[in-house]
């Protein structure tokens, strides 16, 4: 299984929001690519969502879409 983490954050206006998505690759499950978005408030655990996708391309793609949207909205990158 292989994984792919990238974590958003937005404080603008006085929010404290968090955003997460993961690539997750498990080559023994006929739809092999999962993408798993959370998010909440920072501190918290938050709320997430699953996607399965039987091709990398399309996960690729949804996951660039999803995280383009995220930074229009303000939310910074945290390393």
């Amino acid at each position: 299984m292989n994984n792919e983490n990238f974590y958003f954050e937005n404080k603008e206006d006085g929010h404290s929001k968090f955003w997460a998505i993961s690539l997750i690759i498990n080559e023994k499950e006929i739809q092999k690519y999962t993408l798993v978005r959370k998010w909440g408030r920072v501190g918290d655990n938050g709320r997430s969502m699953s996607e399965h996708y039987s091709y990398e391309y399309l996960a690729l793609q949804k996951r660039d879409k999803l995280i383009q949207e995220k930074i229009v909205k303000g939310y910074l990158p945290i390393l």
